[in-house]
């Protein structure tokens, strides 16, 4: 098994993100414009044997003392509970400084908790996918 984390294009994640992030929803609805191509957006993709079986998305946007966002985050079902995520956050975090932030669906709470990452504030719901916490990893 041959795993390697790349920077890509955002087009090489929207199949995955679909996949994994918007089930049900029309194709179309994993992008994310204005920050898909945003000169400053840096988009991981994880490869296995060359295959695309996860991703994350890293943009620019400041919030308390946390510089950086984390959208997008998504590993294919098949590969999940292997570390792949944390390795994801972990590769983009020795690559960039400032910590990280996101609004983390509560089903994936104890993933982000596990990734050193700390809710924030209350639950909160994003139409429509669905309840939502504030996590912040320095």
């Amino acid at each position: 098994m041959s795993l390697e984390i790349i920077q890509a294009e955002a087009a090489a994640l929207y199949e995955i993100r679909h996949r994994n992030l918007r089930v049900g929803q029309p194709v179309g609805t994993e992008r994310m414009p204005g920050i898909d191509e945003h000169p400053d957006t840096i988009h991981l993709l994880l490869m296995q044997n060359g295959e695309g079986i996860g991703c994350a998305t890293f943009m620019p946007e400041p919030s308390q003392d946390s510089k950086w966002r984390l959208r997008g985050m998504a590993i294919d079902e098949a590969h999940r509970r292997q570390g792949h995520g944390e390795r994801l956050i972990d590769y983009f975090l020795n690559m960039e400084s400032g910590g990280v932030w996101c609004n983390a669906r509560t089903s994936a709470l104890k993933f982000y908790q596990h990734c050193g990452f700390v809710a924030e504030g209350d639950e909160f719901d994003i139409y429509p996918i669905g309840p939502h916490f504030i996590m912040r990893k320095k």
